[in-house]
């Protein structure tokens, strides 16, 4: 039951209490069924997704860790969850200032999830999303850029263009582009004058067509996003 309400808390928005829940029913399971039951793997892993919502990546980092330990001895390396459990380390990694470690986790996370169908597997869908991000924040643009195109192409097959996973994606995808940070939907797109004489200058001419082919897609995908 209280596993449950910990549930309805978090979707609620209330984590104080959702995490205090998720620690009761951990000690709880822990007692009866053992720290390497899936039961127990799974309450731990919500609750690491707790932390994540309340931005405490640390301790986060602490419960992905030992959740990924237990499920590679209960599942093995070919789960599914035990991927996931590996691309949340990786995530927090990232999230702490380690980047280059981040990637890696999150490179071997991807690598594992390459035996589901990616494009259609939601969770390989998100690791590319943050394999994206952490690239973008190591200043490898061009790495950073054809996972989020996967991922937000996955998304928008799976999702539409209005769900938050879509637009979450989107809006990476436009801060690698438009060079700033972006909040929700909120895209910055050039005019089309812009982009006018960009033969004249050489230097410029490869970046300025690609940024305005990435600007007709954007400005494709709003549209669509106007219409659902």
């Amino acid at each position: 039951v209280a596993n449950d309400l910990g549930v309805v808390y978090y979707s609620k928005g209330d984590l104080s209490m959702c995490s205090r829940l998720y620690q009761r029913v951990l000690l709880g399971r822990e007692k009866a069924l053992g720290v390497n039951n899936v039961k127990t793997l799974d309450t731990e892993n919500n609750l690491a997704a707790v932390y994540c919502k309340m931005g405490e990546w640390g301790q986060a980092k602490k419960k992905y860790m030992r959740v990924q330990e237990g499920y590679l001895k209960a599942k093995g390396k070919d789960s599914s969850d035990y991927a996931m459990s590996v691309s949340n380390v990786g995530e927090c990694l990232v999230r702490l200032g380690d980047i280059d470690e981040g990637i890696a986790t999150l490179e071997k996370a991807l690598e594992l999830q390459h035996g589901s169908h990616t494009h259609e597997d939601p969770f390989a869908l998100l690791t590319m999303h943050r394999l994206s991000y952490a690239l973008c924040r190591f200043g490898k643009y061009e790495d950073a850029l054809v996972f989020v195109e996967k991922a937000m192409a996955g998304r928008e097959r799976l999702y539409g263009m209005s769900h938050e996973d879509t637009r979450e994606s989107m809006a990476l995808l436009s801060e690698i582009y438009l060079g700033h940070s972006m909040d929700g939907l909120m895209v910055a797109l050039y005019p089309e004058d812009d982009f006018r004489g960009i033969e004249e200058d050489s230097c410029l001419q490869s970046e300025n067509i690609q940024l305005k082919k990435t600007n007709e897609k954007l400005r494709e995908s709003l549209e669509k996003l106007k219409e659902e």
